[in-house]
C-alpha cells in the first residue's frame, strides 16, 4: 500500500512537472518557493498602495468636511435645507 501512495505521489508530481512546461516553457525553471515569496510581496505591495490610497481619499474627505464647517460658521457658507 505504501508503494502505491508514492507511485501515486510521483505520477502527480510528473503531472505538474509537465504542465508548468506547457506553461512556463521547457527552459524556465519554477520553484514553488520563489513564485510563492514574490505572490507574498506583490501582496504586501498591493495591500500598501490600497491603504495609502485609503488614507489619502479620507484624509481628503475630512478636510472638506472641516473646511465647510468653517465656511458654514463664520456665514461665508449659508446652506438652507429647510
Amino acid at each position: 500500500m505504501l508503494g502505491s501512495i508514492e507511485r501515486m505521489v510521483t505520477d502527480l508530481e510528473k503531472r505538474l512537472q509537465i504542465i508548468r512546461r506547457q506553461v512556463y516553457g521547457k527552459d524556465q525553471q519554477i520553484s514553488y518557493s520563489s513564485s510563492r515569496q514574490t505572490n507574498e510581496t506583490t501582496d504586501l505591495a498591493y495591500f500598501y498602495q490600497d491603504l495609502l490610497k485609503i488614507l489619502i481619499l479620507s484624509s481628503l474627505a475630512i478636510g472638506a468636511q472641516l473646511v465647510l464647517f468653517v465656511l458654514s460658521q463664520n456665514h461665508i457658507l449659508n446652506l438652507n435645507f429647510f
